[in-house]
């Protein structure tokens, strides 16, 4: 399959080239007074230099010559079978495997020539040396290139039972997993080629998770209709949601391996506070950060269970979430010949247990992605960092937890009323 065509990559090239544009700005007063607007636009010609010396510009962009817009090998199985007294039971296979993946390189980005000391041995570039090819241009030279690393894979069980004697129910999970060279978080390629968080640099091809694949999720809802007395029928319909909201990245605050980019260092994940080479602040000492490293790491789900590895792209959860919403509809209806005429009422209650309990329902978010910050990395290759810290008040206080509670509407219960006429 081929998606829709994103355009939007080959206008980096032309815009970025230092080339096919000139900006001229027109200050003078007087040229001013006869700059009217002309229809033709060679009658603007003598606004303009008649020759133009092309610059090298700081940053630009290039396409391979072979490169081919996106385009993906995707097949599916689909199972559905009936185990009697209404229940169905469902099966759905979805593979997907990258043919012309994208990805962006930096062209004028060395090899790293040196390795840091001590656990996180990552590749680097020791200070004094340059990370440019041609250290004359611009840093950051960007070509748009192919990939065929890349797939994903998602499987959903689900059993049903139709309406019978007013009740309906469902109930199904679904598993997911999604890799990728690059997700192109960016809104021009340098700033693409920037954000892909990697344990080297931004040019290697290291396959991680995507950030548009939750692993696991289930959904579910069951119904019930009471019609009676011959004017009225009542539905009750509770919907159920469970799922880890959103994956994330833990990353090094600052460029620990020295290629220029500030966002983009997968964190090492330190087994426990002593064996991280912390600096002492003039807030904390080197022990107080070490403790509250501990509790940090034991906080986390993801971090306890990678001690001593590195942090991979986009794998790290947020906590899981039960979310159930419900609905009741009343019904009041009248048979006028052969009309029946029917006034529904409708309640919606969005996050019920919120209504019900303030403590339930709370969904949970990361405090923070680069618990540690680089303070230096000496002529040895030796890193130093400090623990992240939180500001309350005019206090301030290591961070020891990895999650904290949403502080807003989209966390507490609504409720929305409706009224329907039909015939």
């Amino acid at each position: 399959f081929t998606g829709k065509i994103p355009f939007v990559f080959l206008t980096n090239m032309p815009s970025n080239s230092g080339v096919y544009q000139n900006g001229v700005v027109v200050t003078d007063k007087t040229s001013l007074q006869s700059f009217t607007f002309n229809p033709d636009p060679d009658g603007y010609r003598n606004k303009f230099p008649n020759d133009v010396t092309a610059a090298i510009p700081s940053a630009f962009v290039v396409i391979d010559p072979n490169f081919k817009f996106p385009q993906i090998l995707r097949t599916n199985l689909g199972v559905d079978k009936q185990l009697g007294n209404g229940f169905t039971a469902t099966i759905d296979l979805l593979y997907t495997k990258s043919i012309n993946g994208v990805k962006m390189r930096n062209l004028n980005l060395s090899d790293p020539t040196g390795v840091l000391s001590g656990l996180d041995n990552r590749p680097y570039y020791p200070t004094g040396t340059s990370n440019r090819v041609f250290p004359a241009i611009g840093r950051e030279e960007i070509v748009l290139e192919n990939t065929k690393k890349g797939y994903a894979f998602s499987a959903t069980g689900q059993i049903s039972k139709s309406m019978r004697k007013g009740f309906y129910g469902s109930l199904a999970y679904t598993y997911s997993l999604s890799t990728e060279i690059s997700p192109n978080p960016g809104s021009r390629a340098t700033s693409a080629w920037e954000s892909i968080a990697n344990r080297g640099t931004p040019n290697d091809e290291e396959l991680y998770y995507s950030s548009y694949a939750i692993p696991h999720r289930i959904i579910g809802n069951i119904s019930y209709r009471l019609e009676y007395e011959n004017h009225f029928a009542t539905t009750l319909t509770l919907f159920y949601e469970g799922a880890n909201i959103s994956n994330y990245s833990y990353l090094v605050g600052g460029d620990i391996n020295k290629d220029g980019n500030n966002t983009s260092d997968l964190m090492f994940i330190y087994a426990k506070g002593s064996d991280v080479p912390f600096a002492s602040t003039s807030r904390w000492t080197v022990q107080q950060q070490q403790e509250a490293y501990d509790k940090f790491v034991e906080s986390s789900p993801y971090l306890r269970r990678h001690k001593g590895q590195y942090a991979e792209r986009n794998s790290a959860l947020t906590p899981w979430f039960n979310r159930v919403d419900a609905r009741l509809l009343q019904d009041f209806f009248v048979k006028a010949g052969n009309v029946r005429h029917n006034l529904q009422f409708i309640v919606d209650v969005i996050n019920l247990p919120n209504l019900l309990n303030r403590d339930w329902g709370i969904r949970q978010q990361y405090t923070v992605n680069n618990p540690l910050t680089l303070k230096a990395v000496d002529n040895t290759g030796h890193p130093t960092f400090t623990l992240s810290e939180k500001k309350v008040g005019n206090d301030y206080f290591l961070r020891t937890d990895a999650f904290e509670k949403v502080q807003s509407f989209s966390t507490t219960w609504g409720m929305q009323l409706g009224l329907k006429y039909f015939f």
